[in-house]
């Protein structure tokens, strides 16, 4: 939907505030194995979009609800990627 766009532009681009985790595990013979593992869009960061583009707070609202909705999907996705690359 052309109308929803702004919400897809905003993830996208809240993206590169998302935090990471750093995940590892020691192995024999001094090895490790290290990976980054992605964390939520901070709240703030969509809250600082919203108030740049001059949403209502009802906008703000929706942004919220669906970029959380989104990240869900985006962690399950990423999750299921760890599992097959094992």
């Amino acid at each position: 939907m052309p109308a929803l766009d702004w919400i897809w532009t905003a993830w996208n681009r809240l993206s590169d505030e998302r935090p990471a985790e750093i995940i590892g595990m020691a192995m024999a013979m001094g090895g490790m194995s290290i990976r980054s593992k992605p964390l939520r869009i901070p709240w703030t960061s969509v809250l600082t979009w919203s108030r740049y583009h001059g949403h209502s707070p009802d906008d703000l609202a929706f942004l919220d609800h669906c970029i959380c909705e989104m990240d869900t999907e985006y962690m399950n996705w990423w999750a299921e990627q760890q599992k097959q690359a094992a």
